[in-house]
């Protein structure tokens, strides 16, 4: 059975653990209460959420550029797959 917020009434009518559902109705509370669901289940994906995709890069003669993937460590592939 799947958890729904009506976003009209502002109460939840299941389960607390499961992510809001938009109902074309009040979307600044649906986008907070996701952004609430989000950071509970993972801070590391609202990372990504708030903080967009990362990509490793190199800086050379004064110039930020993407590095190649060739050239990545393994913390930063990593990282990489948690933005995915």
């Amino acid at each position: 059975m799947e958890a729904l917020i009506h976003m009209a009434s502002k109460e939840p009518t299941e389960a607390y653990n499961r992510a809001p559902i938009f109902d074309g109705e009040n979307y600044d509370y649906w986008k907070e209460c996701m952004s609430v669901h989000i950071q509970s289940v993972d801070m590391d994906v609202w990372d990504v959420v708030a903080n967009r995709r990362f990509q490793p890069q190199v800086v050379a003669n004064s110039v930020a550029q993407d590095k190649p993937k060739a050239n990545w460590g393994v913390l930063e592939q990593n990282v990489f797959n948690i933005t995915l």
